[in-house]
C-alpha cells in the first residue's frame, strides 16, 4: 500500500504519476507475514483506512468511510462464517486503531479527484455487472 499512498499524495500535490509498461518488478507480496496471519489482516484494514483518510477529498470522506464501515462488517461476517475468528477480530482491531491513529496524520488539502479517477462503484461494476476489465467500465 505504500506505493499507492506515495502516488496518491504526489497526484494530490499536482505532480504527475506515470506507468512504465515494459518495466519488470520483483516483489514478494507480504514476504514478512504469512497470508493466513490475523496480524496481516489487522495491518491491511488499518493501513487502508489510513490511506483513505490521508488522501481522499474532504467533502467525500464521510460518505466513503460509511461505505467502508459497511464493507468491513461484511468482511468480518465472512471471516466468521469461514471460522477465521482471528481475522474477524482483526477487522475490528484495525478499525479501532485507525480511529486512535488518524489524528497523527495530516489530511489531504485536495477538494476533488482528477477527472481520470473513476467516480462509480467498482465493486458493483465487477461483481454485479461482470465488467472484468477496467476498460470495460462505461464512463460519462
Amino acid at each position: 500500500m505504500e506505493e499507492i499512498d506515495l502516488c496518491w499524495r504526489l497526484w494530490n500535490a499536482g505532480r504527475k504519476v506515470a506507468v512504465v509498461p515494459r518495466s519488470e518488478v520483483w516483489h514478494v507480496g507480504g514476504g514478512s507475514l504469512p497470508r493466513s496471519s490475523a496480524h496481516k489482516t489487522y495491518l491491511n484494514f488499518r493501513n487502508n483506512l489510513l490511506l483513505i483518510y490521508k488522501n481522499y477529498p474532504v467533502q467525500n470522506l464521510r460518505k466513503v468511510l460509511r461505505r467502508r464501515f459497511f464493507l468491513d462488517m461484511v468482511a468480518a461476517a465472512i471471516f466468521t462464517l469461514q471460522f477465521h475468528i482471528g481475522d474477524a477480530f482483526a477487522v475490528f482491531r484495525g478499525r479501532r486503531h485507525f480511529r486512535r491513529m488518524k489524528k497523527d496524520f495530516s489530511k489531504s488539502e485536495t477538494t476533488c479527484f482528477p477527472a481520470t479517477v473513476y467516480n462509480g462503484n467498482i465493486l458493483k461494476e465487477y461483481h454485479l455487472k461482470k465488467h472484468r476489465l477496467y476498460s470495460d467500465i462505461p464512463r460519462g
